[in-house]
């Protein structure tokens, strides 16, 4: 089954010292309009450039350690983002984005009006009784927005959308489920989890204490960099990264 898209523009945190197909590194280097055209209708020259070239952010001083920021080069310019109830994206300001996106504005909606999504927020933002509020997030990018799925799959169904194995997912709560588990630093044992061990190894920590069958990983520490109130959580399955 393959990846669903991310949106052009889209950017996205990865545990991959290598660039996946579709993505391009968050390094601020230099592209050709013509040959990355719908980027360029997103982006324009807000990172610097001119009519004939443009530049992508610049994140390399924001990477958390075994991690990398990507952009998405060449999805779709609009879709109906497939994402996990609550799940929080950091897109471009012109793009068409999605008609299951809302904006992460603090802005006041019925309790009944997004039942599923508030069900999972609570009060975590704000509760009224009558009204929920939505998280309140400045993008750390000029230009950007992040911009919250209202209705989507619920993180308990077995495959709730397909990832990328060992995809970042940026959640407004911290339970841990099947294919989900907190980016908190915590180990797992490799031989339980041999998929998600072939893509990120021991690059954030690992043991071979206790002898075969008890070796161990671990996950990405993540705490210092996620938003009041969220978590990012790795996906324990899904398509294997290829690089570009």
């Amino acid at each position: 089954m393959p990846l669903d898209p991310a949106l052009v523009g889209q950017i996205q945190l990865l545990p991959l010292a290598f660039t996946p197909q579709s993505w391009l590194p968050c390094q601020g280097q230099s592209l050709q309009s013509a040959q990355y055209s719908a980027l360029y209708s997103v982006l324009g020259n807000a990172f610097g450039g001119d009519s004939d070239a443009f530049n992508v952010p610049n994140l390399t001083q924001t990477d958390p350690q075994g991690c990398n920021y990507f952009i998405g080069s060449d999805g779709p310019l609009s879709t109906n983002y497939q994402g996990i109830i609550g799940e929080t994206i950091l897109i471009p300001a012109k793009s068409q984005g999605s008609p299951n996106l809302l904006p992460c504005d603090g802005r006041l909606y019925s309790s009944t009006q997004y039942e599923l999504l508030f069900t999972y927020l609570g009060n975590r933002f704000g509760n009224s009784g009558q009204t929920t509020s939505l998280p309140n997030l400045k993008a750390p990018l000029p230009d950007y927005n992040y911009m919250i799925v209202v209705e989507g799959a619920t993180p308990m169904s077995p495959a709730p959308r397909q990832t990328m194995l060992g995809e970042l997912i940026l959640l407004p709560y911290s339970d841990r489920y099947q294919t989900l588990v907190p980016c908190d630093g915590s180990w797992l044992y490799v031989e339980q989890n041999q998929a998600l061990f072939s893509v990120i190894g021991t690059t954030f920590g690992g043991s071979k204490a206790g002898g075969p069958g008890a070796e161990t990983f671990n996950v990405p520490d993540l705490s210092a960099i996620q938003p009041p109130g969220y978590t990012y959580m790795i996906s324990l399955d899904g398509t294997p990264p290829t690089q570009s």
